[in-house]
């Protein structure tokens, strides 16, 4: 009896190693055929070296914050430096937040935080290098982009700033792609499902946690849940997260969420006396061909998701546009540059972040010095 006992243990564990070898070969050779460093200095370039160590620096979960739900995590890498309150440095160092006349704040999602370029490349970065370069060397921009930010986690920062006493002279928002991915109304941010599931967890999230625990132990296990996300159908909504059924439409409840974030944060404005500037970002599902950028078709395809949304949506704002409406909005959905425009699916390489920028310089229509 003992034998055979001992015999059933050693074929179980002959088994469950080679398991764990097939499903390791598995792994990595899904994650080697999308992420080479070949693969990826197809992508970034000769840039390749210095933005690998900023993509890794960025690979890390979000802090929280008391209800704007969460914002970027504090971090002093070499290629990122994000500040206590998760604002993204402009420069190699930690940078101390300025209000007043002379101080513009930035909000967006992580095509304005700068996810793929480094510090001295993302939009506010750039918008400050010009305003310098125009004589206006006493201004500072401050980056409050984060990573699945939309209008209404932008709103509800802002606000946290203005109460805190910190008032700018400008606030510039840049939106549009993650608006129409974070359709569902009412709102939810990309942090809500899992702070509900914190406060009311299901048996299924509990199972969830157990495998996800397990899965860094175990090969196998990782694979099986791999699998089990890919084919099995996602759990149900909390009962909270009511949206209307995508049928019906699917962004048009976003566009009426946009320009109602939009106005509350004017009225704001004018109360407090600063200066508004909403920008309708550039998107690629809206009058961009993949094909001339550097980032392979099969990659961005797969990675577009639910952002073709945003395509969608875009139409409508444009008819909306050319009706006469959209007036206090900078629209740059049509901008285009002659060079490589994203890094990836989404997200700006540095030269389209200047020429953002630019734009962003010339609708604040600043006196000259000296003027």
């Amino acid at each position: 009896m003992k034998k055979i006992i001992l015999v059933n243990v050693a074929v179980l564990t002959l088994l469950w190693g080679l398991s764990e070898a097939v499903s390791w070969y598995l792994l990595e050779k899904r994650a080697s055929h999308r992420f080479t460093d070949a693969f990826l200095q197809q992508v970034y370039g000769d840039r390749w070296p210095d933005l690998k160590t900023a993509l890794l620096e960025e690979g890390r979960p979000v802090a929280y914050l008391p209800f704007a739900e969460y914002m970027e995590r504090p971090v002093r890498g070499r290629h990122l430096v994000v500040n206590a309150d998760g604002r993204r440095s402009n420069t190699a160092a930690e940078e101390a937040l300025t209000a007043g006349p002379s101080s513009i704040y930035v909000f967006g999602g992580s095509t304005t935080f700068g996810y793929g370029v480094l510090n001295h490349e993302t939009i506010p970065a750039h918008l400050e290098q010009v305003l310098r370069e125009n004589g206006h060397a006493g201004w500072r921009v401050h980056n409050f982009g984060a990573a699945s930010y939309y209008s209404t986690p932008e709103r509800v920062r802002f606000l946290q700033m203005l109460n805190a006493g910190h008032i700018p002279g400008v606030a510039v928002f840049i939106d549009g792609l993650n608006d129409f991915h974070y359709a569902e109304v009412p709102d939810r941010s990309g942090a809500s499902d899992q702070i509900e599931h914190n406060f009311n967890p299901t048996a299924a999230d509990h199972a969830r946690e157990i495998v996800r625990a397990a899965a860094k132990y175990s090969y196998t296990i990782d694979l099986l849940g791999q699998l089990a996300r890919r084919f099995l159908p996602a759990s149900p909504a909390p009962a909270s997260a009511t949206v209307a059924p995508v049928e019906v439409d699917e962004v048009g409840p976003a566009i009426t969420r946009l320009s109602n974030n939009r106005r509350m944060l004017a009225a704001v404005g004018r109360e407090f006396g600063i200066r508004m500037l909403f920008v309708q970002q550039p998107v690629p599902t809206y009058r961009y061909d993949p094909a001339r950028g550097t980032v392979p078709l099969d990659f961005f395809k797969a990675g577009i998701g639910k952002h073709t949304r945003s395509g969608q949506a875009y139409q409508r704002l444009a008819a909306t546009r050319a009706a006469g409406g959209l007036a206090d909005v900078l629209w740059l959905a049509d901008l285009a540059i002659d060079a490589p425009m994203y890094v990836d699916t989404v997200h700006y390489s540095s030269a389209f972040n200047r020429r953002i920028a630019e734009e962003i310089y010339g609708a604040l229509d600043l006196p000259q010095p000296g003027r």
